[in-house]
C-alpha cells in the first residue's frame, strides 16, 4: 500500500461482557506495532491485540502480527473510521 501506517488495537472485555477496544495509530512498521502490542499484554484487561495496515483508502489485517483469539470478528467501521476486535455474537434459536 502507498502511504501506508499500522494501526495496533488492544482489546478486553469488562465484567458486564460488553467489549472495548484502544486504537493506537501511527505506526511506521508492522513490526512497531507488533511489539507494542506485545508490551501492552502485560496491562490488566488486555486479552489480546490485532494489527492492521491502513492505507488512504483501504486496509489489511496483519494476522502473523496480531494476537487474536479462535473466534474472533474483526474490521473497519467505515463510518466512524475505528478498527475493532469483539468475539463474533451468537445467534440462539428459541423454540416456543
Amino acid at each position: 500500500m502507498i502511504n501506508s501506517s499500522f494501526v495496533c488495537v488492544l482489546f478486553g472485555r469488562e465484567s458486564s461482557n460488553k467489549w472495548w477496544n484502544i486504537e493506537e495509530r501511527g505506526f511506521a512498521t508492522e513490526s512497531d506495532a507488533n511489539q507494542h502490542g506485545t508490551a501492552m499484554m502485560t496491562s490488566v484487561g488486555v486479552l489480546g491485540f490485532a494489527v492492521f495496515e491502513s492505507g488512504e483508502d483501504s486496509w489489511r489485517p496483519c494476522f502473523n502480527s496480531s494476537l487474536l483469539p479462535k473466534e474472533h470478528s474483526m474490521g473497519h467501521n467505515g463510518s466512524t473510521g475505528e478498527f475493532f476486535v469483539r468475539y463474533p455474537e451468537r445467534i440462539v434459536l428459541i423454540e416456543a
